[in-house]
């Protein structure tokens, strides 16, 4: 797809034991219904058997990671400008 620059290498990929996924159910969009604030938040870090249900993300659970698989061209615009390219359901009232 010709997306990346290989620009160096590094051995160092930092600490994956302390990087915090998040996901909700409320993803997706039903016919007629998008839903735009979830209330359905659950979280995981890598090698977690399970995810752990929170509800609504508040405190260090709002700087999680969006745990979804994307295709490059939305990592590439995600470095660019901080944030995805695609629509996913807000974390409380982000669009209040």
């Amino acid at each position: 797809m010709k997306v990346w620059d290989v620009w160096g290498n590094s051995q160092e990929l930092g600490k994956l034991n302390d990087v915090l996924f998040r996901g909700t159910s409320d993803s997706g969009s039903r016919p007629g219904e998008q839903i735009l604030v979830s209330n359905k938040w659950y979280i995981w870090k890598i090698n977690d058997l399970n995810f752990t249900s929170v509800g609504k993300l508040e405190g260090e659970n709002r700087k999680a990671e969006l745990g979804v698989v994307v295709n490059p061209y939305d990592i590439k615009d995600r470095m660019i400008t901080g944030s995805y390219n695609f629509f996913y359901p807000g974390m409380n009232d982000d669009y209040l």
